[in-house]
């Protein structure tokens, strides 16, 4: 699959909907009927900044004006070290020492998980594969980076995942290749 970058606004969460972020919440959600998105606020009450927040996922991204943004300043090592299958996604946990830079602040990338079809949509359309990079500033503060694929070549590093992932919900494999999240992010950075 090729990637597609997308920042989703470089989503800076500060009081956002952090679901896929709180192993320890057991309330089940998903994408449609009762489960889903229009309902997630009502699920559980650490899931109320889905409903009163204003900067969380799913977006459609629509209405772009063209500028120039600083670079987002990605530094990754190979610190990919275990693959867990949480029941909602793939979720791939990172060790230290990897980090996004923006707008002054440091994050350090905690893990990525993925969606299929994409959680979020570009001017309505929906994308079959899209990665979040999760960031945790010192403050508590996430920072997220979307990634969206499109079909295409074999994407070495997801065969790599793909490889240890977990089938069962609860499942958890350690990592025994080196892998780095840079391998799944697209050569032009523009978002």
């Amino acid at each position: 699959m090729k990637a597609i970058f997308c920042t989703l606004g470089l989503a800076i969460l500060m009081s956002g909907c952090s679901k896929n972020h709180d192993s320890d919440n057991n309330a089940h959600w998903g994408y449609s009927g009762q489960e889903g998105p229009e309902y997630w606020g009502s699920l559980s009450s650490q899931y109320s900044p889905c409903s009163d927040g204003v900067n969380q996922s799913p977006v459609n991204l629509t209405n772009f004006i063209d500028s120039e943004l600083a670079a987002l300043e990605m530094i990754y090592g190979t610190n990919a070290n275990e693959v867990i299958n949480n029941g909602h996604t793939i979720q791939v946990n990172y060790e230290t020492g990897s980090t996004l830079s923006t707008n002054g602040l440091d994050y350090e990338l905690i893990q990525f998980h993925f969606h299929s079809p994409s959680e979020n949509h570009i001017n309505g359309k929906s994308y079959p594969l899209e990665a979040h990079l999760v960031h945790a500033g010192n403050e508590g503060n996430l920072a997220v980076v979307a990634v969206m694929f499109e079909e295409g070549d074999e994407n070495e590093t997801l065969g790599k995942i793909w490889d240890v992932m977990p089938e069962n919900a609860g499942g958890k494999n350690s990592m025994s290749a080196k892998v780095s999240v840079e391998g799944i992010l697209p050569t032009n950075r523009d978002y």
